[in-house]
């Protein structure tokens, strides 16, 4: 059985699927990923595809995204699920203006949508099982649970006393 690849390779792998978009992204770019054990950065130069170890602080954008959502989108291989992960939050796009519209170009976005407000994964999911429950004919009840734990820490804060008068009263 052979070796799982490096994200390195993994990297260099996806530069060469690509390449053709290449010229829309800055010359370096740093790339993070989070969810292992610990998380790892790297840095890209597009020029001669060089793959290194940590961020280059001259690089203008930095991607960030979860490990498991890189490999299931280099598998799937199709730039509109990448595109809405962009979207969903799930890829983060640090940097200057440029370099973020570079990468959204690099993924065919329309740069003013994007621009706009993002709505959370959390936020996207509910969205999303609204419409489905509006399909169905049957409406979701809003959760009050928010409200029970606000009423919940309201009251916890009127049985404390005050530090201030506890000393006053010795």
């Amino acid at each position: 059985m052979a070796p799982p690849p490096s994200i390195p390779d993994e990297i260099a792998g996806f530069l060469t699927k690509n390449q053709e978009d290449l010229h829309l992204l800055p010359a370096v770019i740093n790339i993070a990923f989070s969810g292992e054990r610990k998380p790892e950065a790297w840095h890209v130069k597009l020029v001669n595809r060089q793959v290194s170890r940590g961020f280059n602080k001259s690089a203008p954008i930095t991607i960030m995204l979860p490990l498991k959502i890189w490999r299931h989108l280099l598998k799937k291989n199709n730039r509109q699920l990448w595109l809405d992960a962009i979207q969903e939050s799930q890829i983060h796009i640090h940097g200057d203006d440029a370099g973020k519209q570079a990468v959204m170009r690099f993924f065919g976005a329309n740069i003013a949508a994007v621009n706009g407000e993002k709505p959370s994964v959390r936020k996207m999911s509910k969205a999303k099982l609204n419409g489905a429950a509006a399909k169905n004919g049957t409406a979701q009840k809003k959760s009050t649970s928010s409200d029970s734990k606000s009423t919940k820490s309201s009251s916890r804060a009127k049985s404390r006393t005050p530090r201030t008068a506890k000393l006053s009263s010795n």
